[in-house]
């Protein structure tokens, strides 16, 4: 895979969307995930909603800045991640104007917000959206 990726090529083919929860290394130049914490993981009615709020700014100029693949498996699928600002994300979720955008996204909102609630205290600072991409057999 080569090229820019946006949400919109994103889109066209993702089957998967997990969220994990990362913290800094004490280099302060990598991040680790976070021992303890379950990732999230999207249903399929909540993929969708997903990608519609990740369409909107500004979550999606922070997730398009680190969109990128970042492995293939023997299916030639990729996995495409982004790692965003825990706090960036939850604000995104928590927007009243997202609450607007359709009665099927209100669930995942729901859902996500629940998920992440603790992940600050627990130290968390980013999160990898890790999105599972490429036609599916």
């Amino acid at each position: 895979m080569t090229g820019i990726l946006t949400i919109d090529d994103v889109e066209t083919g993702v089957y998967g969307v997990t969220l994990f929860a990362m913290r800094s290394k004490a280099d302060g130049q990598s991040l680790d995930f976070l021992d303890g914490i379950t990732p999230v993981f999207l249903n399929e009615t909540e993929i969708t909603p997903f990608l519609r709020l990740a369409r909107r700014d500004p979550l999606r100029q922070t997730l398009e800045s680190d969109l990128r693949a970042r492995a293939t498996d023997l299916q030639g699928k990729f996995l495409v991640t982004s790692r965003v600002p825990l706090a960036h994300l939850r604000a995104a979720l928590s927007d009243e104007q997202a609450a607007d955008m359709g009665e099927d996204i209100k669930p995942m909102l729901s859902h996500v917000l629940w998920q992440t609630v603790g992940w600050q205290s627990a130290g968390a600072e980013f999160i990898e959206v890790c999105f599972n991409w490429g036609a599916v057999s």
